[in-house]
């Protein structure tokens, strides 16, 4: 895939996505936090402090 094609298809996902969610009143990166957030809580839990979270095969890779 064309590094253009991958571009077209990352804009209309992201559009796609912030329009399903439109009525929570947040937009996508509220929600990529929350879920960093939340996996981080988790972790710390269990006695485990990351340094990253890598948010594999979601999205268009932010």
């Amino acid at each position: 895939m064309l590094e253009a094609e991958f571009d077209q298809f990352a804009r209309e996902y992201q559009e796609q996505h912030a329009a399903s969610i439109r009525l929570s009143g947040e937009n996508p990166d509220f929600f990529a936090r929350y879920k960093i957030d939340d996996v981080a809580a988790t972790l710390r839990r269990a006695g485990v402090k990351p340094r990253r979270i890598l948010d594999f095969g979601a999205g268009v890779g932010n």
